[in-house]
């Protein structure tokens, strides 16, 4: 071993456990997709096997076969936990979460966040899901009046827009 002089032995000691500790802290979410995240619901379109159902859910959202899953699918071919809709920089994004058969969008397999556009398509198994949009959370007076997802995104963007936070 390489004998420090006190000074300099001690001066490493601080400089290792400052870099541990900073390597050690969780990733912190950014504010704004805390807020994004807050404030908004995904409408999607379940196509399996006994039929079609379009559900609206705020993110993030777990996608597999388990009762644990926000949106669970009957389909053998999904994990229990399969893939995660969340916000990730300030997008509404999916992720695989390291499922048995992959989670593919638009016909390409994903292994990292992949930003998702009105009308993608992920496949889970033989189950496939749509991504219809994004929308402000369902309030009671908004159940039952059908919008489309591009209606839903302009409503958002001008109740949040920087006239009306005033």
């Amino acid at each position: 071993m390489i004998a420090l002089e006190p000074h300099w032995a001690s001066l490493v000691v601080v400089a290792a456990t400052l870099a541990y500790v900073v390597a050690a802290q969780p990733r912190r979410r950014v504010q704004a997709d805390d807020t994004l995240a807050m404030l908004a619901s995904v409408e999607l379109r379940i196509e399996e096997l006994r039929g079609t159902r379009t559900v609206r859910l705020p993110v993030p959202i777990l996608i597999g076969r388990s009762p644990e899953a926000t949106v669970v699918l009957a389909d053998p071919q999904v994990s229990r936990l399969h893939a995660r809709i969340d916000v990730w920089n300030g997008e509404v994004a999916v992720r695989d979460l390291q499922s048995r058969n992959g989670t593919w969008l638009n016909a390409r397999p994903i292994d990292e966040p992949v930003p998702l556009r009105a009308g993608d398509e992920l496949e889970l198994g033989s189950t496939r899901v749509v991504f219809c949009g994004v929308g402000p959370l369902a309030s009671p007076a908004d159940v039952g009046a059908p919008q489309s997802a591009d209606e839903r995104n302009s409503a958002v963007r001008r109740q949040f827009s920087p006239q009306n936070l005033q």
